[in-house]
């Protein structure tokens, strides 16, 4: 839908929005946009100061705080991404990202060896699944660089499906192996006690379990917090009216300070309000931002680009005979946005404690 609605308007998320939908719908995107990314920030600041705790007391077998760590997490990583050239941030995320996968495929290996059958299988609660589906939506957020894809594809249809399904495929592919290792794991203790939670035992492990698992998460917090980072950085200059140039120029206080500023100090005095926020922010995120911004507002901007707004965009870009992506009709395009409100307002529903 995101790939459609950008071959009709040639614009980023939010100028698909404000073509489409006007700029009440602009304003919609803009607000998601920003409590998805101040929600993550959060979330990864306060559990950055956390797994370095943990790295800390393993290597040196010493506890620092982790407000102290979470602040140094947020400086070292932010100043990177503030005084680093492109090129520079490229090769730096590249290097993270290899070290994630040579973690994950480590990390594998060593716990699969204690994966049971009888043990994924013995334990199932369906009733768990409406409240796990925000977390899910937002481990598979990536809809953001669809723009990016189309460009790169030259707006090649086959190409720009090809890219998706097989992104979308790498990311699904990793998360099943994982849940499999770690819920396949013995859910009997020694001693003969009931395991509650599998991940905790292999994260307290010593030796190389433990190390992989803190290693790979750390590793998948800050290639995650420097996006958003960055996303959220253009997004505030974006706001401020502030020209690329500008914001390539340590020396421009408004153009480059106050964007980062905006985007690191709000996230970092709320993950220190609020220090075991992590999963609450995961949840919050995934409801209000990513099934709000790419599970509602998508399918409302295609229908009305489709079927309201075709006549008034240009003929080389409009016209669904040549950029219609996803088939199905209207009928498609409201059951996906009406799946999206629902988890939404149940969410609503309980926080109120309506049920």
């Amino acid at each position: 839908m995101l790939a459609e609605n950008n071959l009709l308007t040639r614009s980023n998320l939010l100028g698909m929005a404000r073509v489409s939908l006007g700029e009440t719908g602009s304003i919609v995107s803009s607000l998601c946009y920003l409590f998805l990314h101040y929600c993550l920030l959060v979330a990864y600041i306060s559990k950055g100061g956390e797994l370095l705790n943990g790295a800390v007391h393993n290597l040196a077998g010493v506890d620092v705080p982790e407000q102290l760590l979470a602040a140094l997490f947020t400086l070292g990583w932010g100043s990177l991404c503030y005084f680093a050239s492109d090129q520079t941030l490229d090769k730096t995320n590249t290097a993270l990202a290899g070290g994630l996968m040579i973690s994950f495929l480590l990390l594998l290996a060593d716990v699969f060896g204690g994966v049971t059958p009888s043990a994924l299988f013995s334990t199932s609660d369906w009733s768990a699944v409406p409240d796990a589906l925000p977390v899910i939506a937002l481990a598979f957020v990536f809809q953001n660089v669809v723009p990016v894809v189309v460009d790169q594809q030259h707006g090649d249809r086959k190409r720009i499906q090809i890219s998706i399904a097989l992104g979308s495929l790498i990311p699904l592919l990793m998360f099943v192996l994982w849940d499999a290792a770690v819920l396949g794991q013995p859910t009997v203790a020694a001693d003969g006690s009931i395991i509650e939670d599998p991940l905790a035992v292999l994260l307290n492990q010593s030796g190389l379990t433990g190390g992989l698992i803190q290693s790979f998460s750390l590793l998948a917090l800050t290639t995650s917090f420097m996006g958003f980072v960055l996303g959220l950085t253009d997004f505030v200059a974006d706001g401020m009216n502030v020209s690329k140039k500008d914001r390539k120029d340590p020396r421009n206080v408004m153009g480059r300070a106050v964007p980062f500023l905006v985007t690191l100090v709000p996230p970092y005095f709320l993950g220190l309000l609020f220090r075991d926020i992590f999963f609450e922010a995961l949840d919050k995120a995934g409801t209000y931002g990513v099934l709000m911004l790419f599970g509602v507002l998508p399918p409302a901007m295609l229908y009305r680009l489709r079927y309201d707004k075709k006549k008034e965009l240009p003929q080389s870009e409009g016209g669904t005979a040549n950029t219609e992506m996803l088939g199905g009709g209207p009928s498609v395009l409201l059951a996906t946005g009406a799946v999206s409100a629902a988890i939404i307002g149940r969410e609503i529903f309980q926080s109120f404690r309506i049920f």
